[in-house]
């Protein structure tokens, strides 16, 4: 009995090993396997691209086109197509075709005896529908005596109701005079809320500047800034060529746009090229590039944002703020 206890959870062991190495390789496939992308981009007077997004050595490929103001998209997964899904014509045979219109011409030999029974049936009708319209003439008339007098009625009922208004008329503005005398005196109570919030307003901006001042404070500023700038260059494309062409009727102010995108230049270095034109107000570009991402890289450095100690620290003193407001 021992012995086949211990070879029932030897088997047992191995199986749980087996599915926590299934785990780790679908988990070190997620986070470590890059998420590559590129992309090709132009604007002259209407914007066209194409772009494509792979994952796992090309096992699932997601394409984008943009063309003639409409977007397209097509996901595949291990070359088959998934979206937009493919839809199969329906192939309409001959021998259907011939029966319909066989049908049709039997329809119409067997109209022509029933057309000469409808011309009986609308002399029928002609002569009822001459009684019917004498009639309804008849009740126009009535009905027209009917009005006159129920708008007599309607005219002696609305002076009676203006009649009974007038004192509720005059209640009214007796209630609307007293509501005003009550806001004159609330006005000074009003006064000292506004002066406590303005106060209140002052200790909290005295606080928040101490709080930024702090050394604590302004060693999780550089953190952040630091992960940030590692996130960016980690997203931006390694391959990058292209070139701007812009320019506005104004010259100073194309000046003025050029020392703005200049500002990104550090980045990119010769790669993007510009061309300002100071005489004529265009806008054209032309973009390509390449990149990869892991997801692993992006979890990495979450964790070290979350526990690094300054970063946990500012944390835990704007959730006590916040659970004090």
């Amino acid at each position: 009995m021992i012995h086949v206890l211990i070879m029932m959870l030897k088997i047992i062991g191995w199986l749980l090993l087996i599915l926590i190495g299934l785990l780790l390789v679908v988990l070190g496939t997620v986070l470590f396997s890059p998420i590559r992308y590129r992309f090709d981009m132009e604007y002259h007077d209407k914007l066209e691209g194409k772009a494509k997004i792979t994952w796992f050595s090309h096992s699932i490929s997601i394409d984008i086109e943009y063309q003639e103001n409409q977007p397209h998209y097509q996901i595949r997964i291990f070359g088959i197509q998934l979206f937009p899904k493919t839809k199969k014509k329906k192939q309409k045979t001959r021998k259907k075709k011939v029966e319909r219109k066989q049908k049709t011409s039997q329809t119409i030999g067997h109209l022509s005896p029933i057309k000469e029974e409808n011309k009986k049936n609308e002399e029928k009708f002609s002569s009822y529908e001459e009684e019917t319209q004498k009639e309804k003439n008849s009740i126009r008339e009535i009905e027209k005596n009917k009005k006159q007098e129920n708008k007599k009625e309607v005219q002696s009922t609305l002076l009676e109701k203006e009649e009974e208004k007038l004192p509720i008329i005059i209640e009214e503005k007796r209630q609307k005079r007293n509501s005003f005398k009550k806001f004159l005196y609330s006005i000074p109570k009003k006064i000292q809320r506004i002066l406590k919030k303005w106060k209140y307003l002052l200790e909290k901006i005295q606080y928040y500047r101490s709080f930024y001042k702090d050394e604590v404070t302004k060693r999780a500023i550089e953190f952040t800034k630091k992960t940030l700038k590692k996130l960016c260059l980690h997203t931006l494309p390694r391959k990058f060529e292209g070139m701007i062409v812009f320019g506005t009727s104004d010259p100073a102010l194309t000046g003025q746009i050029l020392g703005i995108l200049s500002i990104a230049m550090p980045f990119y270095k010769e790669k993007l090229r510009l061309y300002p034109v100071f005489d004529e107000s265009t806008f054209a570009f032309e973009v390509k590039g390449k990149g990869r991402v892991q997801i692993g890289y992006y979890v990495y450095l979450a964790l070290r944002f979350w526990f690094q100690k300054d970063v946990k620290q500012v944390i835990t003193r704007i959730r006590k703020e916040f659970r004090k407001i």
